[in-house]
């Protein structure tokens, strides 16, 4: 009986392959983990750098981290939206007669997330200031920036950590562990 040849003509597909598989097993907890800690980390360091009057400000930064764990966001309010999308037929009829449908977006906000959404503005006035308006005697107000630094202060170590954890894995994997 005569060999099947091989699809891609090289050797070692089929175990480098596993070796990839148990690769993305393996580093997805410690990346996991990591955006986790990154996020909390920023989330500090802008509660130690956000301007204080009433504290409410301060009392509004929170994380929000994706449901695959790989993502997050972190600030005053990010919890405040909850952005829905359906899939909508309008009732008017198209071009040609037919009707069309169209994805809707619509933004539920209770009077908890109404609040919330008032601290995200608040932290962007502050973040990046204001140009007031001369005709209503609203003066400028200027930028008092706390979430860019927080994350600048962070961002060289978790490149630095990701660097090392995907580094560890293909080493693992290299060796055959």
């Amino acid at each position: 009986m005569a060999k099947k040849p091989r699809r891609s003509g090289l050797s070692g597909v089929t175990k480098l392959r596993r070796k990839l598989r148990n690769i993305d097993k393996g580093i997805t907890k410690e990346v996991r983990d990591l955006v986790r800690e990154g996020l909390y980390a920023i989330e500090r360091d802008a509660l130690g750098l956000v301007p204080v009057d009433t504290g409410d400000l301060a009392h509004a930064i929170e994380v929000k981290i994706s449901s695959d764990g790989f993502t997050g966001v972190v600030g005053p309010g990010v919890k405040a939206a909850e952005i829905v999308r359906r899939k909508t037929t309008d009732r008017r009829k198209g071009k040609f007669g037919s009707p069309f449908g169209h994805t809707s977006k619509k933004v539920h906000l209770n009077e908890t997330q109404k609040d919330q959404l008032l601290q995200f503005f608040k932290g962007y006035w502050i973040e990046f200031g204001t140009k007031g308006n001369a005709e209503r005697n609203i003066p400028p107000q200027p930028a008092r920036p706390f979430m860019g630094p927080a994350y600048e202060a962070n961002k060289g170590w978790m490149r630095r950590k990701l660097k090392a954890v995907i580094d560890r894995a293909l080493e693992r994997a290299a060796t055959g562990a």
